[in-house]
């Protein structure tokens, strides 16, 4: 990932770029999701090499922070 945290005022967006750097292939899911938070993935299957973009935006009252395992 190409950022560990990201702090959003409302409305605002962001987005971390997802590598896999496995030899092999990768899935990516969003697991559970935060009140207020909208989270999405333009693609959940990632060759070796690939990279997937997770993008986050904060709804009107966000309440959470989001922060990377």
């Amino acid at each position: 990932m190409d950022k560990a945290s990201a702090s959003l005022n409302p409305g605002e967006t962001a987005q971390v770029t997802i590598a896999n750097t496995a030899p092999g292939l990768m899935t990516v899911t969003i697991a559970g999701k935060l009140a207020g938070v909208e989270a999405s993935l333009d693609k959940s299957t990632l060759q070796a090499g690939e990279k997937a973009i997770l993008t986050v935006k904060a709804g009107k009252d966000p309440t959470r922070s989001f922060t990377s395992p």
